[in-house]
C-alpha cells in the first residue's frame, strides 16, 4: 500500500488536479505546474494513489478518478476526496473499529492487525485527520473519536439501518460490516462488500439492482466458502445449486440450503425479464428487495459462523 502523509485535503486534490490539468505527466512537471518541492508532490501523490485518484505505477503519473475537478470549488474537491475516503478499506475498518466502542487507540492498533500484510506497518493516524475535518468522525467527551452522528445511527438502530441512512454510503458500508460482523466481512473480497453495500443503498430505489446484487454477493460468498474447504464447485450454476453441494459435503446445514434456495427466487427474478412459466416479467418491489437484501446479509453471517466456529445463529 501507497504511504500515507498527514497532508491537508487541499494540498492532495490540488495536486491531483494538477494532473489532470497536465494529463500523463512527470513529477518535475507536476512540480513546475504547482510551484511547490518534490517532496511536498510526491507525498501528495502517495495519498492520491492510497485512495485510488492516480497511477503511480508507470514512469507517467496519471489521474484515474473520473470525477472533474478543473476549476472545481474546494467543496467539490473535498467532496471527491471523501468519497474515496470512505472507499478506502483501512478507513472504513477503523470506522467499523469505532462503531463497536473501540477507543481510538485500540481502533488503530487493531486496524494495523487486521490489515495485516495489506498495509498493516501503515501509520493511519493521517485518516483519522482526514475523516475529522471531512464530517466523517467527531471529537466527543474528553477528546473522544466517534463517528459523525448519521453514521452512528446505521450501526445502532434497534430495527435496522433507518431510510436516511440508506443514502449514505459510508453509513451504509457500516451497516454492512456490523451487520456481518467484522471478521465475517473481512473474509469477503473487495468486491462482495461492494456488491453487498450497492444492495443496501439501491433496495429502496432500484429493488430490481439490489436483488441482482445481493443475489451476487450472496453465490461469491459460497464460492469463497468452498474455495477454503477445497471443493470444486466449478459446475455449479447459481445459489441453489453450490449450497447443495456444500450441504453434500457435510459444510453448512440443511437450513442454509432452504434459506439460499428462497433467495435465489429473488436472484432469477430479478436477473431475467421473463418468468419462464408465464413469459412475464415479475414486478419488482421495495417492500421484497429490502428485506430480501438483509436475509442475504444474515445468511451469509450464519454460513460463515458454522463453517468457522461451529455457532448456530440465524
Amino acid at each position: 500500500m501507497a504511504k500515507l502523509h498527514d497532508l491537508p485535503v487541499s494540498t492532495v486534490m490540488k495536486v491531483v488536479e494538477a494532473v489532470e490539468w497536465l494529463g500523463e505527466c512527470h513529477l518535475d512537471t507536476l512540480c513546475e505546474f504547482t510551484k511547490w518541492s518534490a517532496t511536498t508532490v510526491r507525498r501528495a501523490l502517495n495519498v492520491a494513489e492510497a485512495l485510488g485518484m492516480v497511477d503511480l505505477s508507470s514512469e507517467q503519473i496519471r489521474k484515474l478518478e473520473s470525477a472533474r475537478l478543473r476549476g472545481g470549488s474546494d467543496g467539490v474537491k473535498a467532496s471527491v476526496f471523501r468519497q474515496c475516503l470512505q472507499g478506502y478499506r483501512p478507513f472504513e475498518l477503523i470506522c467499523e473499529l469505532l462503531a463497536e466502542g473501540n477507543p481510538q487507540d485500540d481502533a488503530l492498533r487493531k486496524a494495523r492487525v487486521l490489515l495485516n500484510g495489506e498495509g498493516g506497518s501503515l501509520d493511519l493516524r493521517p485518516l483519522i485527520r482526514w475523516g475529522l475535518d471531512l464530517g466523517l468522525l467527531k471529537r466527543g467527551a474528553r477528546n473522544s473519536l466517534n463517528l459523525a452522528p448519521d453514521l452512528q445511527a446505521a450501526v445502532t438502530e434497534p430495527k435496522g439501518i433507518s431510510l436516511e441512512a440508506l443514502e449514505s454510503e459510508m453509513a451504509t458500508r457500516l451497516f454492512v460490516s456490523h451487520s456481518l460482523g467484522v471478521e465475517c466481512y473481512e473474509y469477503l473480497g473487495r468486491s462482495e462488500r461492494e456488491r453487498l453495500r450497492s444492495a443496501v443503498a439501491s433496495a429502496l430505489t432500484d429493488p430490481e439492482k439490489a436483488g441482482e446484487d445481493a443475489g451476487k454477493a450472496l453465490e461469491n460468498s459460497l464460492r469463497l466458502v468452498a474455495r477454503g474447504r477445497g471443493i470444486d464447485v466449478s459446475k455449479a450454476t447459481g445459489i441453489e445449486q453450490l449450497a447443495q453441494m456444500l450441504r453434500n459435503n457435510n459444510v453448512i446445514l440443511a437450513k442454509h440450503v432452504q434459506l439460499c434456495t428462497g433467495l435465489n427466487a429473488v436472484r432469477i427474478a430479478s436477473a431475467h425479464d421473463m418468468d419462464k412459466d408465464t413469459n412475464l416479467p415479475w414486478a419488482k418491489t421495495a417492500e421484497t428487495a429490502l428485506p430480501a437484501v438483509l436475509l442475504v446479509l444474515r445468511v451469509i453471517r450464519s454460513i460463515h459462523l458454522w463453517v468457522q466456529k461451529g455457532q448456530q445463529e440465524m
